[in-house]
């Protein structure tokens, strides 16, 4: 009597491999005959789409002032300040030329507000008309704010 000897594939088997991942891989095709037929027409226009860039994002511009007469105004105002010596002489000079007339729609006027918060002001709290203020520039946002050449701190 012949001892059987038992391999190890039957005690246990080994293991087999998992089938191999995918990579995606090319898309199978079709075999078709490409006239002026509505398949020709579809593949034509999978490929435009497929072959058209995508729309570049629109970029912030950087603001400009617009070039006009009010740079002259404003070089007229500063030689005016530039010529008196003193504070006083320009509050002076400021008083004597700020009149209720002057005042047009846009312009910059300086006001003295009273503790009240109200809607109408009075002629006599009305400080002096401001010069046109210096563009800034810059992005859009930060056009919106107003610098003037113009020492304001004597007021606060």
């Amino acid at each position: 009597q012949q001892e059987r000897v038992t391999p190890l594939e039957e005690i246990r088997p080994f293991p087999k491999a998992p089938p191999r991942k995918t990579q995606g891989g090319r898309k199978k095709g079709k075999t078709a005959i490409l006239t002026s037929t509505p398949v020709r027409k579809e593949l034509l226009s999978t490929k435009e789409k497929g072959s058209k860039k995508p729309a570049k994002r629109a970029r912030k511009r950087l603001q400009t002032p617009p070039p006009d007469s009010d740079e002259e105004d404003i070089s007229e105002n500063m030689l005016v300040q530039e010529d008196s010596d003193t504070p006083d002489e320009e509050d002076e000079s400021l008083k004597e030329s700020f009149s209720f007339k002057d005042i047009k729609i846009n312009d910059y006027v300086l006001v003295k507000y009273d503790p009240e918060d109200t809607d109408t002001i009075p002629f006599d709290q009305f400080v002096s008309k401001l010069p046109r203020p210096v563009p800034t520039g810059g992005t859009k946002r930060a056009a919106k704010r107003v610098k003037f050449d113009f020492d304001l701190r004597r007021y606060f």
